[in-house]
């Protein structure tokens, strides 16, 4: 009889298959990249809409549009966020993920085409203002379960969630800067096309994400116990993360007041032909978006010791560069572009680092039978953030004489 090797005896051997442990924290590594690309996708149409400037301009030379679509966007979906707290289910995941993103390619598609159906300026802004009401309403469902989803994962998922946020707005960023560039500056309404065409695609990849994430054996596991979690915000629940909660909500009004608004009317005052094609606000927000994902990427490796009683030392003191980036878009005391770049690169890292660490501490306060609902309110707290930023920069705005609205 022909007795096995010690080689295939030694294979055979429990002591040298995977264990359990080794298994999970694969699949918990896979789920977060996962999540990453999630994240990414979610708020990747939001940034779509918010960064070619140019054509915006083209379209609506009387109106500064970005002021108003992001008002637009961020009341719709404060609006939804209310009725899904209302609500206190647990979230139909499949349905609103997969659906949230189907919605989200179908206006991105749509948005660009309408400029070949439609005619004159007021025709084209109901258009792109009722599209991105529908946007918002859709990332709104959308976001709250990719929150709660992620809530409900060991460590290292909120923390992509966030980094894919981060992303998301570099690479929209990078898309306009990329897709200009291919064409003669004169053609602004064609690298839009492209850039929108190329936006849609990329959105896809959340459908792919969440699709493979389930797939996952850690997944599985979390899905099957997700309709146990606590979904009810109870008085008890509101008391532990409350404080939190507001402190993620300003870590976000305080970026949403400054960017895209305030970011994109600073002016280059040492090379004006920048001003002039358009280059100029395309490369500041740019700048903005690398430096949050640097800023966020940071804070995904090392907190510095911040917890959820310290979170507040990272939050507050950005208020600082408010006035700082006024004046920069103003032309008071400010005037040179080394400054508005010094300016609008701290405001990107500060943001990223303090918006990662403000949304993952509140983790912290709760059980984990409650995480599945904190991560609805997380959700709701940074898009309540968000929307009172966009609001509070348009009254800026007005205030200084940014936007003609």
């Amino acid at each position: 009889m022909v007795r096995p090797s010690a080689n295939v005896v030694q294979l055979l051997s429990p002591s040298v298959l995977p264990s359990h442990a080794t298994l999970t924290s694969v699949n918990m590594r896979v789920a977060s990249k996962l999540f990453l690309v999630m994240g990414f996708g979610y708020i990747f149409p939001y940034c779509a809409m918010m960064q070619p400037v140019d054509y915006w301009t083209t379209l609506f030379p009387n109106f500064n549009l970005v002021f108003a679509l992001s008002c637009v966007y961020n009341v719709a979906n404060i609006l939804t966020f209310v009725v899904i707290l209302w609500r206190s289910r647990t979230p139909r995941y499949s349905l609103q993920i997969v659906g949230g993103f189907a919605v989200q390619v179908v206006v991105l598609i749509l948005v660009p085409l309408s400029y070949y159906f439609l005619s004159g300026e007021s025709q084209h802004l109901v258009m792109v203002l009722t599209s991105t009401g529908v946007l918002a309403i859709a990332s709104s469902f959308l976001d709250s379960a990719v929150f709660s989803l992620a809530s409900l994962f060991p460590k290292g998922a909120l923390e992509n969630v966030q980094l894919g946020i981060g992303f998301s707005n570099l690479i929209t960023a990078t898309y306009r800067l990329v897709t200009k560039a291919m064409f003669p500056s004169h053609l602004v309404v064609e690298s839009s096309m492209m850039y929108f065409g190329v936006g849609a695609l990329t959105v896809v990849g959340g459908v792919v994400a969440y699709l493979m994430l389930k797939r996952l054996a850690i997944a599985r596991e979390t899905l099957k116990t997700a309709p146990q979690q606590q979904q009810s915000f109870q008085r008890s629940l509101w008391t532990k993360i409350l404080l939190n909660e507001v402190l993620l909500a300003l870590s976000y009004l305080c970026s949403l007041l400054l960017w895209p608004g305030v970011v994109s009317n600073i002016p280059s005052y040492n090379f004006p032909s920048l001003n002039a094609n358009g280059w100029w606000p395309l490369l500041l927000m740019a700048l903005f978006a690398l430096s949050d994902v640097v800023g966020r990427f940071a804070a995904s490796k090392c907190r510095l010791g911040i917890t959820r009683l310290t979170v507040w030392k990272v939050v507050l003191p950005r208020f600082a560069l408010v006035p700082l980036m006024v004046c920069a878009a103003t032309g008071h005391t400010f005037t040179h572009d080394g400054v508005s770049v010094l300016f609008v690169t701290l405001l990107g890292l500060s943001g990223g680092f303090a918006c990662t660490l403000a949304v993952v501490v509140v983790s912290d306060c709760v059980d984990d039978s409650e995480k599945g609902a904190t991560g609805v309110a997380s959700a709701f707290f940074i898009n309540l953030g968000i929307v009172l930023g966009a609001t509070l920069s348009v009254g800026l705005a007005n205030c200084m004489g940014l936007a003609p609205l």
